[in-house]
């Protein structure tokens, strides 16, 4: 199984249960389109649109994982 975000050492446990959590519904939903477009016989275009959300997906992961880093600095 491939991961959504890259892989690397996080700062504690809360970091690296977000990312868990991310990379495992992110792969979930890749599944899901996956199976549904059966991805292996699949035309190109369909391929592509994959692609395309799998780019999103790894998008919106380093958001959240922002967002995380965010909530956790010093208001000013």
């Amino acid at each position: 199984m491939s991961s959504i975000l890259p892989p690397r050492e996080y700062n504690d446990d809360e970091e690296a249960r977000l990312a868990e959590a991310l990379n495992n519904m992110g792969q979930k939903m890749l599944d899901i389109v996956d199976s549904a477009c059966r991805l292996r016989t699949a035309p190109g275009d369909a391929k592509r649109q994959r692609a395309l959300m799998r780019t999103n997906l790894e998008q919106a992961a380093h958001a959240g994982m922002a967002a995380l880093t965010y909530s956790k600095s010093e208001p000013k």
